[in-house]
């Protein structure tokens, strides 16, 4: 039962890093990285259409393990209740 407990845990932490990179990149591809102005196309090594899908399936990941760590908990809830 802890298994999935900090499996959940970990993928939380993971899509939470997964969502922090994808807007960090995001940002850096509006910004001029020397005089950090707005500039009309982002640079070459950014692919706004790549972060934007990173930045989603972040939020897929982070709402999926969620879920799990939800019914995980209530699961362990319900058999304490049995035993008890």
């Amino acid at each position: 039962m802890v298994d999935a407990i900090s499996s959940s845990l970990a993928g939380l932490n993971a899509a939470s890093s997964r969502l922090a990179t994808a807007a960090d990149r995001i940002s850096k591809a509006g910004l001029n990285t020397t005089t950090t102005t707005p500039q009309t196309k982002p640079p070459a090594d950014i692919n706004l259409a790549e972060e934007i899908v990173n930045s989603k399936l972040a939020d897929i990941s982070y709402t999926a393990n969620a879920k799990v760590l939800q019914v995980q908990l209530k699961t362990e809830k319900e058999l304490l209740n049995i035993l008890a």
